[in-house]
């Protein structure tokens, strides 16, 4: 897929699960992430990407 259609794809899928579903906004971009990252074809970044930037933030909420 182009990375313009993912983008657009990743957006109305943000919209749909926050307002239609009700779904918490933080979990909707935390689903959405790793569909954007299953679609360019890194589901394994993506995923690590994502673990390791909530470490850290985690991490840092002394």
């Amino acid at each position: 897929m182009t990375p313009i259609l993912i983008f657009f794809l990743a957006l109305v899928l943000i919209l749909v699960l926050t307002t239609w579903f009700k779904i918490h906004p933080f979990l909707s971009l935390i689903t959405v992430s790793i569909v954007v990252g299953i679609l360019a074809g890194e589901p394994f970044e993506a995923l690590e990407s994502i673990l390791t930037g909530m470490g850290r933030v985690i991490y840092h909420l002394d």
